[in-house]
């Protein structure tokens, strides 16, 4: 993961990069954002075949932050809101790959969730939601308890993702288990205090070794967390058959051979309409979401745009209807 406020924000090649838009340190430091939604899309768009995922500009709701802007948790709610239409409009015309991540921001789980209401009712719920303003040193409980009410309360289709979230944090099985992901930069605290203690070579060993000799310590322990806990979460489901039922996408491709028998042809979309494949992407329907005709159009696309006679995609679209 890679914040755009760093200096040092250029991904390299290797991974799928996670681009954090930055907003509690440039607010920290400015009280507003000294770059424009064009500038971050401008360098979104220029890495974007080496992104995976970005998020969606936001206005933090950490106390501290709203107290020295003189401002309140409402108006970076509906500022947030506001960037992220500004956000996707922006990277829809500059034609960007990469998916896009909404922000739930608030302080108490009240507001997280009218966050997340008014995210999915206006059709801006990505598939992985952040969850802002969650960094909170010394409030470990409170931290947990807002995650996991957070992951009660909206549907598990949606993934999602932790900002900010320690080790300590960690720690609790269940917060672990809800979600599914986030970052830390704990780790740099220990790689400041991390000390040689062979004499010899207290003065030979150079501070990058120490910092990426933290850096991995730290990954092998949240390893150990994330390993302890599903270990124990696969004991649990051991004991309740059928609780999960999976169904792939290419389940509802006509044609495919090996189609498993499914109870029904609609797949659901992450805003919770519901896609019938068969139906035309161009037909008008005033309550799809944006994934919604994305979602549609991949259904049409893959399902027409197979050869049924041997199952070997071609490059001529829609081949076998005509539209």
């Amino acid at each position: 993961m890679i914040s755009y406020a760093r200096r040092d924000n250029r991904p390299f090649e290797g991974p799928n990069w996670f681009i954090d838009s930055g907003g509690y340190s440039v607010q920290k430091k400015f009280n507003h954002y000294p770059t424009s939604i064009d500038d971050y899309v401008a360098y979104l768009s220029e890495y974007d075949d080496q992104i995976e995922k970005y998020t969606l500009r936001d206005w933090a709701c950490a106390l501290d932050l709203l107290r020295d802007a003189d401002r309140d948790i409402r108006t970076h709610q509906e500022w947030s809101i506001r960037d992220h239409v500004y956000c996707l409009e922006a990277a829809e015309e500059a034609g960007l790959t990469a998916e896009p991540v909404a922000v739930l921001q608030g302080h108490d789980i009240e507001e997280y969730l009218w966050s997340f209401d008014y995210l999915k009712e206006h059709g801006l719920a990505s598939p992985t939601l952040g969850i802002g303003s969650i960094l909170r040193p010394n409030k470990t409980s409170e931290v947990r308890a807002i995650i996991q009410e957070l992951r009660d309360a909206i549907p598990s289709k949606y993934a999602l993702h932790g900002f900010g979230i320690s080790k300590t944090v960690l720690e609790g099985a269940e917060t672990l288990l809800a979600l599914d992901s986030a970052d830390t930069t704990s780790w740099q605290s220990k790689a400041a205090h991390a000390r040689v203690t062979d004499p010899e070579w207290a003065d030979r060993v150079p501070a990058w070794i120490r910092t990426l000799q933290a850096y991995m310590d730290y990954g092998d322990a949240v390893d150990a967390l994330i390993a302890a806990a599903y270990a124990d979460e696969s004991a649990d489901a051991a004991t309740e058959p059928g609780r999960l039922r999976v169904v792939p996408l290419s389940a509802f491709a006509a044609g495919k051979p090996g189609r498993p028998d499914v109870a029904d042809p609609l797949v659901e979309c992450i805003c919770g309409n519901l896609i019938d494949p068969n139906r035309h992407p161009y037909e008008e329907n005033t309550a799809w979401c944006r994934f919604c005709e994305q979602l549609q159009f991949n259904l049409w696309n893959r399902q027409f745009c197979v050869d049924d006679t041997d199952g070997v995609e071609t490059d001529e679209p829609y081949p076998s209807k005509e539209l």
